[in-house]
């Protein structure tokens, strides 16, 4: 049987490279230009739209490296450190956000928006990164009460 630490894990893992595909969509559909235009027009009608537009080359290299970085975290999201939770909820918020933003914008332009196609899976992965962060949370709350010590969460 895994354990919860593994599950976790395993969960953070799932998503990083569901998001690691989502960046490829994107970036084979074309949503760097339908982005930066969206951000120009924002911009004109919005002058504080904090949203800068990308270079190819700057987009793809800042994702890549994001996603190493998530890699990386892993091992944490393993040891299932206290941060790590809150990190992984944040994590889950925004990659379920995204690939609603993707249908939404798929649907609201008339036409598949890059990274639409890749957007069930971020879904279906941030949904259940932050299932295992809900668990990990009422786990240690459990654990706290009951050893009547701080569990680093």
């Amino acid at each position: 049987m895994v354990k919860g630490g593994a599950k976790f894990g395993h969960a953070w893992i799932l998503l990083t490279s569901v998001f690691a595909l989502h960046v490829i969509d994107e970036a084979v559909f074309d949503f760097l230009p339908f982005y930066n235009s969206f951000v120009t027009n924002a911009k004109e009608k919005l002058s504080f739209f904090p949203f800068p537009n990308f270079t190819f080359a700057l987009w793809l290299s800042g994702l890549i490296a994001v996603i190493i970085i998530l890699f990386v975290l892993s091992k944490f999201a393993y040891r299932i450190t206290g941060w790590i939770i809150k990190v992984s909820v944040i994590y889950g918020i925004i990659m379920f956000i995204n690939g609603i933003l993707h249908f939404v914008a798929s649907v609201y332009f008339s036409k598949p928006i890059g990274g639409v196609y890749s957007s069930p899976l971020l879904i279906i992965g941030s949904i259940y990164l932050l299932w295992h962060a809900v668990k990990e949370l009422k786990r240690s709350k459990n654990d706290y009460k009951t050893s009547g010590q701080r569990t680093g969460y």
